[in-house]
């Protein structure tokens, strides 16, 4: 059974064959999807039990981020995830120009994401938003916003270096 993609790549010469070839990074790519899933998921978890938990500190710790930048984002990421599908659906037809065009879009996505984030962080750094001995919250719910604000920047923060 051939397929584009064994053309345009090739065998590995540590496969015996191309279906062995084909199985083995069908299950790493699963064994990877799994292993994010699970970590992705345990942080917003963490997210979901401390919104549920604590819903005042939540509304109004929220209010120091962008809604328009948070906005911008996600459609960057939306629009990511789109072009490495295509990218991924270009490599199944040998489509070789395809496959360029739509991962430098994905990579100039990613850009995007960091320097909206750089901006974003740098703000929090300003209003000593971060957590840790410097942090300083002026509304209602004091020091109790750090929480909130840990872990945004551990889920942004993560996010941006699995990105990279």
């Amino acid at each position: 059974m051939s397929h584009n993609s064994d053309i345009a790549f090739g065998q590995a010469g540590h496969f015996p064959d191309m279906e062995q070839q084909r199985e083995t990074s069908t299950l790493g790519m699963w064994a990877f999807l799994i292993t994010e899933v699970l970590f992705f998921g345990g942080m917003f978890l963490a997210y979901l039990v401390y919104r549920t938990r604590y819903p005042e500190v939540f509304a109004e710790a929220s209010q120091e981020l962008s809604v328009i930048l948070g906005g911008v984002n996600t459609i960057v990421l939306l629009a990511s995830s789109l072009a490495v599908a295509l990218a991924v659906h270009a490599a199944q037809e040998g489509k070789k120009q395809s496959i360029l065009k739509y991962l430098w879009f994905t990579l100039a996505c990613g850009a995007t994401f960091l320097v909206i984030k750089a901006f974003e962080y740098a703000e929090k750094i300003q209003h000593h938003l971060v957590p840790g001995k410097d942090f300083h919250f002026t509304g209602a719910v004091g020091d109790q916003a750090q929480l909130y604000l840990s872990l945004y920047f551990m889920m942004t923060g993560i996010h941006a270096i699995h990105m990279i």
